[in-house]
C-alpha cells in the first residue's frame, strides 16, 4: 500500500509510482505524515482540496498559485551507505500530461532546477547527466541516495497543457524517507521562471542554507529571459542529447528561432556554438565550416559576457579540436573557476591533464567529476586514462571494465576497452572488443581505427593497411589523443616513418606527456629507438614544461 505525501490518497497498486490527482511520487504507507515532515495530516488544508494562494515566501508572480505553505525539519540521525551532509539528487521530473511530447519541457526543468541548485557552493549536487539516466528507474529511495552517497532527494511532477502549467514538488530525507518538505504551483508559461526560482529557493531554506549575496543574485539570474525563447532551447537540448544529424539540425533551427525572438544571447549562442561543435566533433570532419560556426558563436558569446564560463568552455573545446592544447587547457580551467561544477569542463580538464603530463591536475579532476556525476561512464572512462598515462595499465583497464558495464552497448565504451586491453597486453580481448565494435558501428571513423589495431596486433599488415583512410588522417589533425593510436597501428607493423609522422603530429597538436610516450607506452616499442623518436621527445619535453607552467596548484 502507498500513500500521497501531498493530498494523503493510498492506492493499492504498487506498480504505481505518481499519485493519481496531483502527480506526486508516492511514498510506503508506513512513512511518517505527522507535521513534523512537513507533508499533509489528514483534515489538513492540502487533504485533498486545494487552497491556492498568491503569497509565496520569494519574490514571484501573482499569478502563480501555490497549494501549501512550505515547512522543513532536518534529522540528525544517520544511516550506514547515506551520506549526512548537504548533497542533494533532482530526480527527473515526470511528465503526467496527455502530451508525451512535452517530455522534453518536465525534462528541461529538472535540467534548470540542477543548475539553479548547483550555485549553492556549499550544497552537493548530482549533475545533470547522472540525474537523467535515473529518469523511469524502479529503484527505491534508499537505493538512488546509497549509490550516489547523497542524503537528499528532489521529485515531482509537470503537467503541460498549451500554455497551463502546473508543477509538484517535494523533498525527501534519504535518512529517514521522510518528506521534509511539498508544495504545488499552478500558473501558466509565462510563470516558469518564478515557479523554478520558487522551488530552488525553498529547497535551500528547507535545507537551512545561508546564501551569499553572490550566490542570491546568480539564482535570481535568467540566462533566456523569454519564456517562448526558453521553451525553444529545452526542445533544443532534448534534441541534442539524441546525437543524430537530423536531430542536430533540427536543434540548431529551434536555437536560431530562440535567437530572432529575444535577440542577442550569451547561453543560446554558446548552445549553438556547442552543436556545431558537436556536429565537427562526433559527427564529420569532412567540412571544417562547423568549425568556423562554433567560433563565430564563440565570439558573439563573448562579446556579451567577457566572463561566460559557456564561452570558455566552448573555446577549450575548440582549442582541443584545433590543436592548442595550451589554451584549451587555461580555457577550461577558467571555464571551471566562473562554475564549478561545469562537468564537460572537468571531463575535459582531467583529460587534457592527462595529456600533457600533468597527473596530479588529471586524478583531481577526474574525482570532481565523478562525484558530481558518478552515472555517466565516460567519467569512469576519464578516471582509467589517469592510471593509464602513469603507466598502470591494469588498473586503468579494471576502471575501463567498469564503465562499459554501465553501458555495453555504447561504441565508445567498446573502442575504450579496446585500446585499453592492447594496452595491457590482452590482445584476444581487445580482438573480441573490435569485432562487436564492428557490428554495431561499421562505419564510424573510430571502428576504422580499431580493425587497423587488430590487423596490426596479429602482424597482418596487408589486411591492417586497408584501414589507413583519409578519415583516419582527418580525425587525427583534430585529436592527438586519436593521432596517438594511429601512431601505435603503423609503428606495429613496422611502418616506422608514416608512425613517426603521426606521432610528430600527436605532439604538435598536444600529446607532450614525454614520459609515458618514452618509456611507459608498449605500443610504441618498434619505434622508440629511431633517432626521430628521441627528437620528438626533446620536442615533446619543451612542450611539456611550456604548457604546464599554466598549471601552478
Amino acid at each position: 500500500m502507498k500513500r500521497c505525501p501531498q493530498c494523503n490518497r493510498v492506492e493499492t497498486d504498487e506498480a504505481l509510482k505518481f499519485c493519481r490527482t496531483d502527480g506526486a511520487r508516492l511514498v510506503g504507507d508506513s512513512s511518517s505524515f505527522s507535521s513534523e515532515t512537513g507533508t499533509a495530516q489528514p483534515g489538513s488544508s492540502s487533504d485533498g482540496s486545494e487552497i491556492h494562494t498568491s503569497i509565496l515566501p520569494h519574490r514571484t508572480d501573482g499569478n502563480i498559485n501555490r497549494a501549501t505553505e512550505p515547512t522543513s525539519v532536518l534529522p540528525p540521525q544517520s544511516a550506514p551507505g547515506i551520506s549526512n551532509l548537504q548533497s542533494i539528487v533532482v530526480l527527473p521530473f515526470a511528465n503526467i500530461g496527455s502530451d508525451g511530447e512535452n517530455d522534453y519541457f518536465s525534462d528541461g526543468l529538472t535540467e534548470e532546477l540542477i543548475a539553479d541548485l548547483s550555485k549553492v557552493r556549499s550544497l552537493r549536487v548530482i549533475s545533470r547527466s547522472s540525474a537523467m539516466k535515473l529518469k523511469g528507474t524502479a529503484k527505491d529511495l534508499r537505493t538512488i541516495v546509497r549509490e550516489l552517497d547523497v542524503r537528499f532527494v528532489l521529485d515531482g511532477s509537470v503537467r503541460k497543457a498549451g500554455s497551463s502549467l502546473r508543477i509538484s514538488a517535494q523533498l525527501i530525507d534519504g535518512l529517514s524517507d521522510a518528506n521534509i518538505w511539498s508544495e504545488k504551483y499552478s500558473g501558466t508559461l509565462d510563470d516558469v521562471f518564478q515557479m523554478q526560482e520558487s522551488v530552488s529557493r525553498s529547497i535551500v531554506d528547507a535545507l537551512q542554507i545561508t546564501l551569499s549575496t553572490d550566490e542570491q543574485r546568480q539564482m535570481e539570474e535568467r540566462p533566456i529571459p523569454d519564456a517562448r525563447a526558453y521553451d525553444l532551447y529545452l526542445r533544443s537540448r532534448s534534441q541534442l542529447q539524441l546525437g543524430i544529424p537530423s536531430a542536430l539540425d533540427r536543434s540548431i533551427e529551434l536555437l536560431k528561432q530562440g535567437l530572432d525572438i529575444i535577440g542577442d544571447n550569451e547561453l543560446l549562442y554558446a548552445a549553438l556554438g556547442y552543436n556545431y561543435y558537436f556536429y565537427f566533433r562526433w559527427i564529420s570532419k569532412v567540412d571544417d565550416n562547423y568549425l568556423r560556426l562554433a567560433n563565430e558563436c564563440m565570439q558573439k558569446a563573448f562579446a556579451i559576457n567577457p566572463s561566460s564560463s559557456h564561452g570558455f568552455s566552448l573555446k577549450g573545446l575548440l582549442s582541443y579540436s584545433e590543436g592548442n592544447l595550451a589554451d584549451s587547457f587555461a580555457s577550461l580551467k577558467r571555464a571551471v573557476e566562473l562554475e564549478p561544477t561545469n562537468t564537460e569542463a572537468l571531463l575535459w580538464l582531467s583529460a587534457t591533464s592527462a595529456y600533457i603530463g600533468n597527473y596530479q591536475a588529471s586524478s583531481k579532476y577526474a574525482d570532481k567529476v565523478r562525484e558530481l556525476d558518478p552515472l555517466l561512464p565516460i567519467n569512469t572512462v576519464i578516471k582509467a586514462i589517469t592510471y593509464i598515462y602513469q603507466g598502470e595499465f591494469s588498473e586503468g583497464l579494471a576502471w575501463i571494465e567498469k564503465a562499459w558495464a554501465m553501458d555495453s552497448s555504447s561504441p565508445i565504451l567498446i573502442w575504450s576497452v579496446v585500446i585499453a586491453a592492447a594496452w595491457d597486453g590482452r590482445i584476444d580481448q581487445a580482438i573480441a572488443h573490435v569485432d562487436k565494435l564492428a557490428e554495431i558501428a561499421p562505419n564510424w571513423v573510430y571502428t576504422q581505427h580499431a580493425l587497423f589495431l587488430k590487423h596490426a596486433l596479429r602482424g597482418e599488415k596487408d589486411l591492417a593497411l586497408k584501414y589507413d583512410t583519409p578519415e583516419l588522417a582527418k580525425e587525427s589533425q583534430h585529436d592527438c589523443h586519436f593521432a596517438l593510436h594511429v601512431t601505435h597501428c603503423f609503428a606495429l607493423i613496422g611502418e616506422k616513418e608514416k608512425a613517426l609522422d603521426f606521432l610528430e603530429l600527436a605532439v604538435q597538436t598536444g600529446m607532450v606527456n614525454y614520459s609515458f610516450l618514452g618509456t611507459f607506452d608498449p605500443l610504441l616499442e618498434n619505434i622508440r629507438h629511431e633517432q626521430r623518436f628521441k627528437e620528438l621527445m626533446q620536442e615533446a619535453r619543451r612542450l611539456f614544461a611550456q604548457i604546464n607552467g599554466l598549471e601552478q596548484s
